[in-house]
């Protein structure tokens, strides 16, 4: 029995010399040139023969730098304003506390130097008409004279409306640095009037004068003024 003739191991039909792929057309459009890029090729270069821009698993292009948040910034700032704020006030207040710190009552005169005259730079006159409180009587006016330099003066208040009227005689007696005492000896019978047998003037810092007044001397607890 014959056979047709078999084409040699390991060729394509078509070869009769045995070679490989032998009756494919070659890539690409023109024969003899390797075609770029297609199926399983390397990609086109980039512009100016670059590397392809964000493709084939390349870094995206970076846009425009972010801009910082100024959130931050503000906080801060808001933050050291109210802190300064609340120092100012508390500054404030220890300052109004410290210089009105016997406003609601003295600790009475402890003694001091004897003395033979007021200061003189103690305005001669003070008066005020707002309400003050003496040996549990409320008061609504006072007046009270020194004499700048001198030894004398004098005191008065108001109470019950200004329906009882006292006044007192002053005499400086002593001193302890900026704190000045005199004895009130009442004008008269001084009817339904406090007792009071000594006056303290202040002076604080330099800003005013504290007045307090009391049964005796190391007892001027009462704050009638400050001026």
């Amino acid at each position: 029995m014959s056979y047709p003739p078999q084409p040699p191991q390991g060729g394509q039909p078509g070869d009769p010399y045995g070679r490989q792929g032998a009756g494919h057309p070659p890539s690409g459009p023109y024969p003899g040139v390797q075609q770029q890029g297609g199926f399983g090729g390397p990609p086109p270069p980039g512009a100016f023969g670059g590397p392809p821009q964000g493709g084939f698993g390349g870094p995206p292009p970076q846009g425009p730098p972010r801009k910082k948040s100024r959130a931050g910034l503000v906080i801060g700032l808001v933050i050291g304003a109210v802190v300064l704020v609340a120092a100012v006030i508390g500054g404030v207040a220890v300052w109004f506390m410290t210089s009105n710190a016997d406003a609601n009552g003295g600790a009475g005169f402890q003694g001091g130097r004897p003395a033979s005259a007021f200061p003189r730079s103690y305005d001669s006159m003070w008066f005020d008409d707002a309400p003050f409180t003496v040996a549990g009587m409320e008061g609504s006016g006072m007046g009270a004279r020194t004499e700048p330099g001198g030894s004398s003066g004098s005191l008065s208040m108001d109470f019950d409306g200004g329906s009882v009227v006292c006044s007192w005689t002053l005499q400086v007696a002593e001193a302890d640095g900026n704190l000045y005492r005199a004895d009130a000896t009442p004008d008269g019978e001084n009817e339904g009037c406090p007792q009071i047998g000594s006056i303290t003037f202040q002076d604080y810092s330099g800003s005013g004068i504290h007045i307090y007044v009391g049964p005796a001397p190391g007892q001027e607890t009462d704050y009638i003024d400050s001026y």
